[in-house]
């Protein structure tokens, strides 16, 4: 006799049916469930990996600014001690007075290889670039930049009152008015970060003045070089009553006055005479 037809065995295979079914939808719930896991996991570690990424770009971004000051004191040890000079020197009749980042006539497109300290960085053209921002040059021929991102040549600036300055008249003492308007102790600025709305938007030259302001792309912060050869984090307030910018800051000068880093229109040497 087949055993199809025993209820015996009818029973014995729906109880394995049923079995087989229990069995996967425990399997399928537990499926859903590391998927849930897994979700909340990388929702939780997702934060956490950028600010790690961040964090690496940041510490490279500070190695950028402090091997471009090393090459700032490199030429300096051979140029009487004084410092490489800014977009006002294009013009200087000795070729190591002019600018230290483009050639002669201005143009951002020649940094860094233009610059005066091209040569003490052994060719690298990444140390002028900060990882943290993302590539948006103007257009071909075009009068400013998209004011935001890298223009691709020259993410960091120079303070346009150093130009040509002796070290030794260099004070590493200055001050920043924070945002209340009261003077903090800094220590005076070399090399900055510029935000792109000026770095590359209304100022395509590697200058710090006026009201160009330092960035806030690391975590609402910016890194500068110092002419102490450190190189500090700070969140320099972002505002728009006058002064901000380069002109909240400024630095002891050689006659012992406190000077604005502001200078627009600083020549080579001319903060030795101030």
């Amino acid at each position: 006799m087949r055993e199809d037809g025993n209820p015996r065995a009818i029973s014995i295979a729906s109880a394995a049916n049923r079995s087989r079914l229990s069995r996967a939808g425990f399997t399928l719930a537990e499926f859903l469930i590391s998927i849930t896991i897994i979700v909340i996991l990388m929702m939780l570690l997702f934060p956490f990996a950028r600010k790690m990424r961040e964090a690496s770009r940041a510490a490279q971004c500070k190695s950028n600014l402090h091997q471009i000051a090393s090459a700032f004191f490199l030429f300096a040890s051979e140029h009487n001690s004084q410092l490489p000079g800014g977009r006002w020197d294009s013009d200087q009749v000795n070729p190591d007075y002019r600018d230290w980042i483009m050639t002669r006539p201005p143009d951002y497109l020649t940094a860094p290889q233009g610059g005066t300290i091209f040569k003490y960085l052994a060719g690298d053209l990444s140390v002028f670039r900060c990882p943290s921002l993302d590539l948006n040059p103007p257009r071909p021929k075009a009068l400013f930049g998209p004011f935001n991102g890298s223009n691709g040549h020259i993410d960091y600036q120079a303070v346009t009152a150093f130009s040509g300055a002796r070290l030794g008249s260099v004070s590493a003492r200055s001050q920043m008015l924070d945002i209340n308007n009261q003077y903090q102790p800094e220590v005076t600025p070399l090399i900055v970060e510029e935000d792109p709305l000026y770095g590359n938007g209304f100022n395509l030259t590697g200058s710090h003045e006026t009201t160009f302001t330092m960035s806030h792309h690391h975590s609402g912060a910016s890194h500068y070089a110092a002419v102490d050869g450190s190189v500090v984090s700070i969140n320099e307030p972002h505002v728009t009553a006058a002064p901000f910018g380069a002109d909240r800051w400024q630095s002891i000068a050689p006659s012992g006055n406190w000077v604005s880093l502001g200078d627009a229109h600083a020549r080579f040497g001319s903060w030795n005479n101030k």
